[in-house]
């Protein structure tokens, strides 16, 4: 792996977009909303900001579902080569900002996962500034009367719904994404 603009060791390709000033306190003007790297010299906070080229690979599969209108034609999925655990998010996250130690980032991200899982099973939704909505979905059988909806019968279970940040119908978390076919 290469070392990022960070000091993340990542393998995603970086390319400088802008740079400018953030301070309040300062005369510059910037409509900046994400930081990667900044100058507290004096008054003034420069930053530069840098947006990642991420590369997805994808494998083209046949639909195998007969159900489906699709059945028998051919589309793309995501290969998923890596499982990054909860050391390795808390390792990353510790090197980004060495002012929390590698035990305070557990702990947070641990409390963090507590309380959202809480607020999901609960029905409520979950949203996190620069990240997005989280809500839980019920999957159900269809009835023909809502009298005969039985729900220990007809859910099925339920699923994770993620809504990532977007601004003007265009989510943050979906750019940068150049895809790769796998050989």
């Amino acid at each position: 792996m290469k070392e990022g603009k960070d000091g993340i060791a990542d393998t995603t390709k970086w390319r400088k977009i802008s740079s400018g000033c953030v301070s309040p306190l300062c005369q510059h003007v910037s409509p900046f909303k994400t930081l990667n790297t900044l100058c507290t010299s004096g008054l003034c906070q420069r930053v530069t900001v840098y947006s990642r080229k991420y590369n997805m690979k994808y494998k083209i599969v046949k639909e195998t579902k007969p159900s489906l209108s699709t059945f028998g034609k051919y589309k793309a999925v995501a290969v998923h080569e890596l499982t990054v655990d909860t050391h390795k998010i808390i390792e990353e996250v510790q090197e980004r900002n060495n002012l929390f130690s590698e035990g305070t980032v557990k702990a947070v991200l641990i409390g963090l996962s507590e309380v959202i899982n809480r607020h999901l099973r609960n029905g409520d939704k979950v949203r996190l500034d620069d990240w997005g909505l989280m809500k839980l979905e019920i999957e159900s059988d269809k009835v023909d009367a809502p009298e005969s909806f039985k729900p220990k019968k007809h859910i099925r279970g339920v699923r994770l719904h993620f809504l990532p940040v977007s601004e003007k119908g265009k989510p943050e978390l979906y750019q940068g994404i150049e895809y790769q076919k796998e050989r």
